[in-house]
């Protein structure tokens, strides 16, 4: 006998398969949602966030000089990581960040891309060496 719409029999598959199918497209329509407030605040609030981001690095510039150079570079391993996902998003649509796939990569390739991009960024300026 063939599994039909209308035998109650086959009722529990159905609900199963449909909240299966909700499971998986909650957080794509998740990640649109935020995906589209995040480039609005960018779109109309660039400039603030842009000077907000400056005046942040000045300041741990400025602490990395006297010998405190950890948030210098986790703002610059976060700016880093912040800028390849939103270019990821723009390519490949917001949906691809909420995918099993993009979080192997980010274990395998994007966390060791950000943080030896920070160490060739800083280490030429020899923040790490500096004793308090």
């Amino acid at each position: 006998m063939n599994a039909s719409s209308t035998n109650p029999l086959y009722l529990p598959e159905q609900v199963v398969l449909m909240f299966k199918g909700l499971i998986d497209e909650i957080p794509k329509e998740s990640a649109r949602l935020i995906w589209s407030v995040v480039t609005q605040i960018l779109f109309y609030h660039w400039a603030s966030i842009m000077g907000i981001f400056v005046s942040l690095l000045i300041v741990f510039l400025i602490k990395a000089i006297i010998g405190e150079w950890g948030s210098l570079y986790s703002l610059t391993y976060w700016t880093l990581y912040a800028v390849i996902v939103f270019i990821v998003g723009l390519i490949w649509g917001p949906e691809v960040l909420v995918s099993d796939i993009y979080h192997i990569i980010y274990l395998i390739v994007l966390y060791p891309i950000c943080y030896h991009s920070v160490a060739r960024i800083w280490d030429p300026f020899g923040f790490r060496r500096k004793r308090r």
